[in-house]
């Protein structure tokens, strides 16, 4: 189910995510949605008596490993240094998380249950708790979430440390599909939700970009920007929730500031995302239908 919930989302996004430094973010996600909607739709239809153990765990575990891939392509995403990043930083990822099946296989064992040493465990909680922080606090905060449980759910029952109240291979999978549906019913709502709140246009921009590219680009923006403002003595700052004014602002700062504020951003923001992207946001007429199809990030 999840598997074909996130495909859909991700076919309606394609033309959006070109617009941005996202494209292979958008790859990887796909490739984790074919890996658990092709393994979760067998696994969960066919009498479990007709699998065999060894080659279930495997599939299982390497689609836990791609779930997490878009969220760690998603930390370097930025032109023109996201394609490397993903063949030099998410391809070692996923050989060295790959470890545990490289060795059942290499031992002839791929039949047998496949058991992931809490070593590795470890990795996996480091490279979890990376994927949430960086969308802990904006509107995806509760999808996250839910896909961290949904890749523990995965994960732990294949370890011999899993606690005794830790639920078996069987219900953790149900369960983790449950979870990861709903994670890509919420993000949709969100979606809508975002669309539908009236903003400046230079708060929905910043409120954009940050919910698509995660805390960690928006902070690296936030603080350039904090410069610029010092810099040129602008009578506003930029928070990670938006643009905060003084109250002594004037009109006429307040335009010419907002001038200011939207080359400098047009500059900073050229590595992420492209001027027609940027446009969606700043147009004081935007169609939110279209504004929805933007943040599909």
């Amino acid at each position: 189910m999840a598997g074909v919930i996130t495909i859909v989302i991700l076919l309606c996004w394609y033309q959006s995510a070109r617009q941005t430094a996202l494209a292979f973010v958008w790859w990887w996600a796909l490739a984790a949605a074919l890996c658990w909607g092709g393994f979760s739709t067998a696994y969960l239809m066919i009498d479990q008596s007709h699998w065999v153990t060894g080659w279930a765990d495997q599939a299982c575990y390497f689609s836990a490993i791609l779930i997490l891939c878009p969220f760690i392509a998603i930390l370097g995403a930025r032109r023109p240094v996201a394609n490397v990043w993903s063949l030099f930083v998410v391809g070692p990822l996923i050989l060295v998380l790959s470890w545990p099946l490289l060795v059942t296989w290499m031992n002839g064992s791929s039949q047998e249950p496949l058991q992931i040493q809490p070593p590795m465990l470890l990795g996996f909680v480091v490279v979890i708790l990376m994927a949430i922080g960086n969308y802990f606090g904006t509107r995806f905060t509760l999808p996250v979430l839910m896909m961290g449980a949904a890749v523990i759910l995965l994960v732990v029952p294949l370890t011999p440390a899993a606690p005794q109240f830790f639920p078996t291979k069987t219900a953790g999978r149900f369960w983790a599909d449950g979870l990861l549906s709903l994670a890509a019913i919420f993000t949709v709502a969100s979606w809508k939700l975002r669309a539908s709140m009236q903003q400046q246009p230079l708060d929905r921009l910043w409120v954009g970009f940050r919910d698509c590219f995660g805390i960690v680009w928006a902070k690296r923006v936030l603080d350039r920007m904090n410069q610029v403002a010092v810099t040129k003595q602008w009578p506003v700052r930029l928070e990670l929730h938006g643009f905060v004014w003084n109250k002594q602002v004037t009109p006429n700062e307040s335009i010419k500031t907002r001038i200011d504020i939207e080359q400098n951003l047009r500059w900073i923001l050229k590595r992420f995302v492209n001027q027609t992207w940027i446009d969606a946001y700043l147009s004081p007429t935007i169609d939110q239908n279209k504004l929805s199809n933007l943040d599909r990030l």
